[in-house]
């Protein structure tokens, strides 16, 4: 049996503007586990994306949570091949 690949995200340097302090953890969070969900069980043979580096906008979204999500999906759309 053959032990499945895995994925490793590295994210250095987390740069979230206009969110209070007191809110990047909650952010950071649901921006973990957004990206855990998208790849739970991905094929890594079929990840196309390769980035030394992420830019993303994100559009107004209500609560940390819900930016941390928003965050998490784009940059698993990223890593997926998508957005290009």
């Amino acid at each position: 049996m053959t032990a499945p690949s895995r994925i490793r995200l590295s994210i250095d340097r987390l740069m979230l503007v206009g969110v209070a302090p007191g809110d990047v953890a909650a952010v950071r969070r649901a921006l973990v586990a957004a990206v855990e969900a998208r790849f739970a069980g991905a094929d890594v043979a079929a990840l196309t994306g390769d980035r030394a580096r992420l830019s993303l906008t994100i559009a107004p979204i209500r609560g940390p949570a819900a930016l941390g999500q928003a965050a998490g999906q784009a940059i698993a759309a990223q890593l997926a091949g998508g957005g290009r």
